[in-house]
């Protein structure tokens, strides 16, 4: 009797050939939540930094141009973004700009509400800079396109 060399057959093939396959797939899908992930948290940290970043000129009464201090800093927050302005008599400077993608969203808050700080007094304001507001504290959600994400921040 001849013996003939081993061989895989076509069943076996086709079965690792569609496991390799259905890992693949899966690892895709996990690949692409895990940059959604990392983006989402990078934009929620960049937010972060903007307010914290607020009021540590409002306590150092930071000097624009190296030459003007604000009477007070504005942070204004869109469904677009954020954005930080500083005031004064003859001031009227954009300091720094968070903007959103299209993948990200602010929810939560009017089609715009702004954050005062004040560093003569160390006061933080909503809505109007006369503190008329009774308003304590902000609170607004960071979201991603897709629903899976979402962060809420309160200031």
């Amino acid at each position: 009797m001849k013996s003939h060399p081993r061989a895989f057959t076509l069943i076996e093939l086709i079965i690792c050939v569609a496991i390799v396959a259905i890992l693949s797939v899966a690892l895709v899908l996990n690949f692409r939540s895990s940059i959604l992930k990392a983006k989402f948290d990078d934009k929620v940290i960049q937010i972060v930094h903007l307010l914290e970043q607020a009021r540590s000129y409002s306590l150092t009464n930071f000097l624009i141009n190296d030459v003007e201090p604000a009477d007070y800093y504005l942070v204004s927050l869109t469904g677009a973004g954020l954005t930080l302005y500083a005031y004064g008599p003859t001031l009227d400077f954009t300091l720094e700009r968070v903007a959103l993608e299209t993948d990200f969203s602010i929810t939560g808050i009017s089609s715009s509400e702004s954050i005062f700080y004040f560093p003569h007094t160390s006061e933080i304001c909503f809505d109007t800079p006369d503190c008329s507001s009774t308003d304590k504290e902000l609170t607004f959600k960071v979201v991603d396109s897709t629903g899976m994400y979402s962060k809420s921040i309160t200031v």
